[in-house]
């Protein structure tokens, strides 16, 4: 499993990861598993004793993980690769899994939606489309959390029905914590809020 995206600090993508690993370890002890990334992973997996974990500190959307994470995932022999996003490196030979969380960026699209200089944003743009399209077409199977997003890959991708798998994503454990709602009982006593708000800890983009 390509790691690198492991932990809340990487937001959505990150607890995916961390939460996919986790649970993994809990259900399966039989098969082997490689994890690449960062040493924080090792605090959550040292008791999982099936679980190897390798050092990859490629910066993500990089040119280093297009060159060198194929010679470090080559050199474990996988039997499979999953990587948790569409950013499978190019050059890997292997069999991979990846994991479309969305395809926002194919909608949400223009100088209005980036940071960046609009010459710079036009070539990054290219470089993802051409990334996505050549992972989903080499991708053993491609998850995907929504019906939404597994017809939108059916409809604009050459893929099979029963290549794309839909996988809900769950809630963690605290939601649900009597302690939880006493906290959130003393924020809204706090700052006088009135229900119902909505509280948005996203991006400031438009999509």
């Amino acid at each position: 499993i390509d790691a690198r995206l492991y932990g809340v600090k990487h937001t959505g993508i990150g607890r995916y990861v961390q939460n996919l690993i986790i649970e993994l370890g809990k259900i399966d002890q039989q098969n082997e598993y490689y994890i690449f990334g960062g040493e924080d992973i090792l605090t959550d997996t040292n008791n999982y004793q099936n679980f190897h974990f390798v050092k990859l500190t490629t910066k993500v959307y990089s040119l280093a993980e297009q060159a060198v994470n194929p010679l470090v995932f080559q050199k474990y022999h996988l039997d499979i690769l999953h990587v948790p996003h569409f950013n499978a490196p190019l050059l890997y030979r292997g069999k991979i899994v990846i994991t479309v969380h969305d395809l926002i960026k194919h909608l949400s699209t223009g100088k209005e939606t980036t940071t960046l200089p609009l010459w710079q944003y036009s070539i990054k743009k290219v470089g993802y489309k051409a990334v996505v399209a050549s992972n989903l077409a080499k991708a053993k199977s491609v998850i995907t959390p929504s019906a939404y997003w597994r017809d939108y890959l059916l409809e604009h991708y050459q893929l099979k029905s029963n290549q794309v798998h839909v996988t809900y994503e769950a809630v963690g454990s605290k939601v649900f914590s009597t302690k939880r709602r006493k906290e959130d009982s003393d924020v809204v006593e706090k700052f006088q809020l009135t229900k119902p708000f909505v509280v948005y800890t996203g991006n400031l983009y438009p999509h």
